[in-house]
């Protein structure tokens, strides 16, 4: 399957009012791509839009909401109109609650799978019979939580390892009927975006994203390789594939376990964290490469709290 050169391309970017989404959609821009942005934020749309076209781009905003079927029909029906097809899709928008399972009230975690994996069913389903017409991509940013769920974050895992069940039958099905649209998963670690400004959150604390962080920029640069080249999932950063290795690989308490044990002590208490964490973290498992270079991270971010 061959897909066009960036600067030939129209792409629909949704949730691209902020963090991933906002620098997908300039790194798009810059690459000659034009551009379709979408979100529930006219006023940062409109920001964005206007940055694009100072540089020379081709931007259309359209306001709407993922988790509406209608309005995810809507858009492409807008893009298509505006700019004569789609050739990407990239789907980013999603929202979180930061709360044990049991303090999630239904309505929240309701929300939640309403966005982030509705939305993202919405979203395929409205892109499809354009791609379909002239071959494309289908883009997915889920998250590590696709693989290996984070306690206190329990909606939020279960809306991305349902995005991953749906993304992989899809992509069998195109496959089976020799459809010409490539699908993508994109699967983050720790990234900094408003995401964790934005969330509700019962912790007494912000929420932020795991140790170690990186920027949004990186995963916009997945996305815009996933644009131009067939690829079935694409991790974020090496931590991901070393969670999602061990928890795939491996029973019982695994390294993803403590990895994330050790930091939800970190990113949501403040002292008393256990020192049986850190001892059975260094202790458990095999020494390979990956983990020893893992567990090295970890103490070191521990150290001025244990």
């Amino acid at each position: 399957m061959r897909l066009l050169p960036l600067n030939q391309q129209v792409v629909v970017v949704v949730g691209a009012s902020s963090g991933i989404g906002r620098a997908t959609a300039l790194c798009l821009a810059a690459q000659g791509a034009s551009v379709v942005v979408s979100s529930r934020n006219r006023k940062a749309l409109d920001s964005l839009v206007d940055e694009i076209r100072h540089g020379g781009g081709v931007a259309v905003p359209v306001v709407a909401d993922a988790a509406d079927a209608e309005q995810m029909k809507l858009l492409a029906d807008r893009a298509v109109a505006a700019l004569g097809r789609i050739d990407t899709w990239a789907h980013v928008a999603a929202v979180s609650v930061y709360a044990t399972f049991e303090q999630t009230k239904p309505e929240e975690f309701r929300r939640v799978v309403e966005v982030n994996l509705l939305g993202q069913v919405n979203g395929a389903q409205a892109a499809l019979p354009h791609l379909k017409k002239n071959g494309g991509a289908l883009i997915h940013v889920s998250s590590i939580e696709a693989k290996v769920s984070v306690p206190f974050n329990a909606a939020y895992a279960a809306s991305k390892h349902g995005v991953a069940g749906f993304i992989d039958a899809l992509r069998l099905e195109l496959r089976r009927e020799g459809a010409p649209v490539s699908v993508t998963q994109i699967l983050p670690a720790g990234i900094n975006t408003p995401l964790f400004d934005h969330a509700l959150t019962r912790l007494g604390v912000e929420p932020r994203p795991p140790a170690p962080v990186y920027q949004p920029e990186l995963v916009a640069r997945a996305i815009v390789y996933a644009a131009e080249h067939p690829v079935r999932a694409y991790f974020d950063a090496g931590v991901a594939v070393t969670l999602c290795t061990d928890g795939w690989l491996m029973t019982g308490v695994t390294l993803s376990d403590e990895y994330w044990l050790a930091h939800t002590a970190l990113n949501f208490t403040r002292p008393e964290i256990d020192r049986l964490i850190l001892d059975g973290f260094a202790n458990a498992f095999l020494p390979w490469p990956e983990r020893q270079a893992l567990v090295a991270r970890v103490r070191e971010e521990l150290a001025d709290l244990v």
